[in-house]
């Protein structure tokens, strides 16, 4: 049995994972996810850690990516693994703004919205790029909020590569390309899905069992 702390991505909240959490549940594991709080990169990896057990796997979605490097950085020897999910990969000197302008096809830039000190995305161009193929896209869009900037703007240092970490890709997915994904994650082991950027509502099955999965190869490292 796995224990997995499940971190959603920008603009989304920990509602996103209410299918997987039964679906891993089913398959013997124990899940939690929460919602993301506070202003910088730092707040949001100090709630991953005071809600984690010890040798829980990280599980971060696109820009909780990054939350995961960060949890794990600040609480080294805390956590057993990383499985990045449609994500932006942390790598050494870059900020999660750096890699998706790094990206060779930005679809996300036209998409956001400055908000005040934050940002969000226009919920038209969010039902394509983040929930095609999804049951009911228009509400998924219309729930997004607003997150604060300083996060996505935050550089990490690079994690040990003796640290497990894994990747699951969607091959439909229109935020972050596949073939991108395949880039940042390359040397990792991979799952891949029949779906686009949001698995959690596409195929909640299929992204568990990739989950228990990678858990298995995860505590074998």
């Amino acid at each position: 049995m796995a224990e997995f702390m499940l971190i959603h991505g920008a603009c989304h909240r920990a509602e996103v994972w209410r299918a997987v959490l039964p679906a891993l549940a089913s398959l013997g594991h124990a899940a939690q996810a929460v919602s993301l709080q506070g202003a910088t990169l730092g707040d949001h990896a100090a709630g991953i850690i005071a809600q984690s057990p010890k040798g829980a796997i990280l599980v971060g979605h696109s820009a909780g990516g990054f939350v995961a490097n960060a949890a794990t950085l600040a609480a080294q020897g805390h956590f057993a693994g990383i499985i990045y999910l449609c994500a932006f990969i942390p790598s050494a000197g870059k900020s999660v703004a750096n890699l998706r302008r790094a990206a060779p096809h930005d679809a996300l830039g036209p998409a956001i919205r400055r908000v005040g000190g934050g940002y969000g995305f226009d919920p038209n161009m969010a039902r394509s790029l983040f929930f095609n193929g999804c049951p009911n896209p228009a509400a998924h869009a219309a729930g997004l909020r607003v997150d604060p900037l300083q996060p996505v703007q935050t550089v990490l240092p690079d994690l040990p590569d003796t640290f497990p970490r894994a990747a699951i890709i969607c091959d439909d997915d229109r935020a972050i390309s596949r073939a991108y994904q395949m880039h940042m994650a390359a040397g990792m082991p991979l799952r891949l899905l029949p779906c686009g950027h949001a698995p959690f509502f596409a195929a909640p099955d299929l992204l568990a069992q990739s989950l228990h999965d990678l858990a298995d190869i995860i505590g074998r490292r």
